[in-house]
């Protein structure tokens, strides 16, 4: 994946697609913070997927946060309104497809009907361990809450 953004960076930077190329330099930089913090000494030059994938998703949240503040605000019809919008879509083409309720809820349920899990945390953690960045965390908070 941070190939791909890399090269799909470039190809922006030709086409200068401003967007873009801000949308896919800020999660790159992310990606680079995120591997930082967990590898201070020793940082590949590739970043791995889940970690381009957290950054996206971190990314996407920040602009939601702001999109959402604009729509309370009534600037709908402001520029920068039209680019958090456009790149909340380009950072999710690359996150892969979130999974429904009903599945997260089969998945859950298959989880925790196989172990023994004496509280809410250790049902959190065995399920987090398959599910995370397939679907909304609160979505699986919820799932999770369901099954007592």
């Amino acid at each position: 994946m941070y190939a791909k953004i890399k090269a799909e960076i470039k190809e922006a930077m030709k086409s200068k697609d401003i967007t873009k190329i801000d949308a896919l330099k800020i999660v790159v930089d992310k990606a680079r913070g995120i591997q930082k913090k967990l590898n201070p000494v020793d940082a590949p030059d590739v970043i791995p997927d889940d970690i381009m994938t957290q950054a996206i998703q971190m990314e996407i949240k920040q602009l939601t946060q702001t999109k959402t503040i604009l729509e309370e605000n009534g600037k709908e019809n402001t520029d920068w309104y039209v680019q958090t919008t456009d790149k909340m879509a380009i950072l999710s083409a690359y996150l892969p497809t979130q999974m429904t309720r009903e599945e997260v809820e089969k998945v859950v349920s298959d989880i925790i009907s196989k172990g023994e899990y004496p509280n809410f945390g250790m049902k959190m953690k065995a399920v987090m361990a398959e599910l995370k960045g397939k679907a909304d965390n609160k979505l699986i908070k919820e799932v999770v809450e369901m099954f007592k």
